[in-house]
């Protein structure tokens, strides 16, 4: 179903102003881009010999994605695909294998649905695209690093540190008398962080023309579909450049 919703983000608004004295003289900074999923140690991209694809917050922003799915789809080689199980369950195809590996800051959140679908996902499992640091896409080679579910590729979506309190509330309404909601919440207080995040999406009965009748009717069988998540994520800073994640 197409849905179409409105989105409402509580953050406080930090501001901060520093004076620089002008010297006249300008100073250029090359970034070098770096990537975790190939190796599962941090590598310079240019010296990773996979094939990996890197989606920013940068450009989540900039082309107004407005989930992980819409994101992959401009992903070379990367195909989205509904399941047919529910309106937010996705399968994703990487070069046309769909041995794929879906991860969130490195961790499995494949639906376990048998060899035929091992890489489906719920877009309702996965972060909103606000919490997203970048999405990294490694096509091919996992299978040596990540097991046989991966040796079409792999998906490691990597969420940001949040160092500020912040909320985003969700709705949207689509066909068949589809709804869902998201909230999610992020408390930060000192080095340790919570988010908690529900969402629940309802569908109601898909409805044909009958050719003979020509009248509107219910499709046999169960065609609705309702779906609820409640997450919890535990974060605490250890050092400066490492931490703990629970949840």
């Amino acid at each position: 179903s197409l849905l179409v919703g409105a989105t409402t983000v509580y953050s406080p608004v930090v501001m901060a102003a520093e004076d620089v004295a002008a010297s006249g003289d300008s100073m250029e900074f090359a970034m070098e881009e770096y990537v975790v999923t190939a190796s599962r140690t941090q590598t310079a991209k240019v010296d990773t010999p996979a094939n990996v694809s890197t989606i920013d917050a940068a450009k989540i922003e900039s082309r107004r994605y407005q989930d992980v799915a819409e994101a992959l789809k401009d992903v070379p080689g990367a195909t989205i695909v509904d399941t047919g199980t529910g309106a937010y369950e996705k399968k994703v195809m990487l070069n046309g294998d769909e041995r794929v590996l879906v991860l969130v800051d490195g961790r499995r959140v494949n639906l376990d649905m048998g060899t035929m679908s091992r890489a489906s996902f719920d877009l309702n499992q996965l972060p909103d695209v606000s919490q997203i640091e970048r999405i990294e896409v490694v096509k091919g080679h996992g299978g040596s690093l990540y097991g046989s579910d991966a040796v079409g590729g792999v998906i490691n979506i990597i969420t940001k540190k949040m160092d500020h309190n912040y909320g985003k509330v969700s709705m949207a309404f689509g066909s068949n008398q589809a709804r869902d909601g998201k909230a999610m919440y992020t408390i930060r207080e000192g080095k340790t962080g919570i988010t908690v995040n529900a969402s629940k999406y309802k569908q109601g009965y898909y409805k044909y023309k009958d050719a003979a009748t020509k009248s509107t009717t219910r499709w046999p069988g169960q065609s609705d579909y309702t779906n609820e998540k409640v997450g919890l994520k535990i974060n605490q800073e250890l050092t400066p450049s490492s931490s703990i994640e629970v949840g």
